[in-house]
């Protein structure tokens, strides 16, 4: 695997690790295919807005990234 590919990978474990972590928290986890890109860009950002959770900007990007690549939705 390539440098680049493994720190892709790494980021996006980080996403996931996010997504457990954080969001299931406050309620049952959500199927990541259930949204497209642009929905779950607005529900973290509500959350965060909401306060309802905590994230740094460097975690929000992690998470969004770990979303929008799992979705398997066309972009």
């Amino acid at each position: 695997m390539a440098g680049g590919d493994e720190a892709r990978l790494s980021d996006l474990r980080a996403g996931r690790e996010l997504y457990i972590g954080k969001c299931s928290g406050c309620h049952a986890l959500i199927p990541v295919d259930r949204y497209d890109d642009a929905r779950w860009k607005a529900e973290v950002e509500e959350m965060v807005k909401l306060k309802k959770v905590r994230l740094g900007a460097e975690d929000q990007a992690q998470l969004l990234r770990y979303l929008t690549t799992a979705n398997d939705r066309p972009r």
